[in-house]
Parts: C-alpha cells; structure tokens; sequence
C-alpha cells in the first residue's frame, strides 16, 4: 500500500471557514449561467459536485485571471488559494496583487460573488496556509 502526499501552499481561505456565509441563489444563478442543470434548488451541491468535484474547485472556476488555485487536504479540508510563484514564472502584472492586503480583496470579490461576506470578514478568514495533503 502506498501514500501520496503533496504540499498546499499559499495565501488563501479554508472553504468550512466561510461555509455558512454561501448564498444558494447566487450560486444557482452562477450555475445556470453556465448551463449547469440543477435538478433540485435544495441539494444545489450536488450540480457543484457532478460539474467541479468540489466547493473549492468551484470558486476557482470564478476566478477570470486564473491564478487561484484550489485544493484538497484528503482529510476533508478545501482550500482556495493565491500560490507563491517563482520570479521566472508568468503571472499577470496587476500591481493590486503584490500586497496581502490586494490578495485579499482579490479574494473577496470572487467570493462575493457567490456569498454574502463582506471584505473585513474574508480578511479575518485568509491566512497564509502550509500544510500537507495526503491520500
């Protein structure tokens, strides 16, 4: 029997932090925007999970420039991520992005989008994460 394990690095959010902050109908709206059938209003999840695998995979997907990531701990935790890049690889210049606080705000308009957060709440949540998946 064999393990995987791989690192999770980066400044982001843990998905169960702001479960409780998620609005059904913005998420279905977002859903049906991309012609994503949702049977049943009430098990919404259930679309998230037969389209994207996860929450975190979805919030990703929200992201137009690219560059946050989503993750897996194989213990149950999702992670929305902005990673660390070396300086040789390619990432968008937009100068809001090279400080903590502009990754934050980067962060809570994607999530705005499909919660009822406001900035100040997403910055009490973001941290910067190092930890390792295993599965």
């Amino acid at each position: 029997m064999s393990c995987d394990t791989w690192p999770i690095i980066g400044y982001g959010i843990e998905i169960d932090d702001i479960y409780g902050y998620f609005d059904k109908n913005k998420i279905i709206d977002i859903l049906k925007e991309r012609h994503i059938d949702v049977p049943d209003p009430e098990h919404f999840e259930e679309s998230i999970y037969d389209e994207y695998g996860d929450f975190a995979c979805f919030i990703a997907s929200l992201d137009e420039i690219g560059i946050l990531q989503y993750a897996y701990d194989g213990d149950g935790k999702q992670f929305i991520l902005f990673p660390p890049c070396y300086p040789w690889e390619k990432r968008p210049d937009h100068n809001e992005l090279k400080t903590r606080e502009g990754v934050e705000k980067f962060i809570a308009n994607i999530l705005m989008k499909v919660c009822d957060i406001s900035a100040e709440d997403v910055s009490k949540y973001t941290n910067y994460i190092s930890t390792t998946g295993w599965g």
